[in-house]
């Protein structure tokens, strides 16, 4: 075994569960703490903490989370690079396993998280379009309906190009996807798997 190979293995025993803020990905006391293998996670990531206030004050921040009973607490959580800080300063077994996961797996989670708050970010700004302009909400509630342009068009008084026009505005603005193009779809198949038929 390689030694990225054995970082894979390292990596995939740890378990962290990043909390989303503002965009940013977080790391909390307790979560990192249980990860390094710490019996007390919260007073062992304090006394870290205490160590080596001026090298992590930049990298933490409190936030207010809320627990299983439904309260809201206030708890210390790290960006993803103080996260790493706290693991190479860590004195335990499991602390070479968080490093590898934040320098991998994290990374590949981040990542997701980051294109899903893209996408919710996406959705918002066209609910907000969609709020802004009654015609589009219209619009888009008779395309989802299956309604054809000249359809909506004599519901909306609008000729079907411009209807047309609507719809292309929408689409480029991400408020509804744009239609399957069937040609284009039968060619890619046969491309793909020649001889079958859509």
């Amino acid at each position: 075994m390689n030694t990225h190979q054995g970082l894979d293995v390292l990596a995939s025993s740890v378990t962290l569960n990043p909390v989303r803020r503002g965009g940013q990905m977080l790391f909390t006391s307790e979560d990192l703490g249980k990860a390094l293998g710490y019996s007390d996670p919260r007073t062992s990531i304090n006394r870290i903490i205490k160590r080596n206030k001026n090298e992590l004050k930049h990298y933490s921040v409190e936030v207010s989370l809320t627990s299983t009973d439904g309260k809201s607490y206030i708890k210390r959580a790290f960006t993803r690079e103080g996260a790493l800080i706290v693991s190479m300063l860590a004195k335990t077994n499991r602390a070479r396993a968080v490093r590898a996961w934040l320098a991998k797996l994290g990374v590949e989670k981040i990542e997701e998280a980051r294109r899903q708050a893209a996408l919710e970010a996406r959705k918002e700004l066209a609910a907000e379009l969609l709020a802004a302009r009654p015609l589009w909400k219209k619009i888009a509630r008779y395309k989802e309906m299956g309604l054809h342009n000249a359809e909506i068009g004599r519901l909306t008084n609008l000729s079907k190009h411009t209807v047309r026009k609507h719809l292309r505005k929408m689409e480029s603005c991400g408020i509804i996807e744009p239609p399957v193009n069937l040609r284009q779809l039968q060619q890619r198949v046969q491309r793909l798997l020649p001889g079958m038929e859509v």
